[in-house]
């Protein structure tokens, strides 16, 4: 079997630190964590509209979830009623 050089080992290492980075940097990017300065604080700014839409959005889906909770329960419960009893 073959041995992997100690260098490629280091190297790999270094690369994976290094991408660990850009991607903790990333999601501190994007979370917005820390703004500083004026040009990071409008990075994730929304607009009234986007936030108008959302709002609009969540609404549609949790009345929807809600009339299939719903269904779902008295399908359930007709289901149970109709099916014949066994006794053991």
């Amino acid at each position: 079997m073959a041995e992997i050089d100690p260098a490629l080992i280091v190297f790999l290492v270094i690369l994976g630190a290094a991408a660990a980075v850009c991607i903790g940097y990333a999601i501190h990017r994007l979370a917005g964590i820390g703004a500083s300065d004026s040009t990071d604080e409008q990075f994730n700014a929304r607009s009234n509209a986007q936030d108008e839409y959302m709002r609009e959005v969540r609404h549609a889906n949790m009345k929807h979830l809600t009339h299939k909770a719903r269904w779902h329960r008295t399908h359930m419960k007709a289901q149970r009623m109709l099916r014949p009893l066994t006794v053991a």
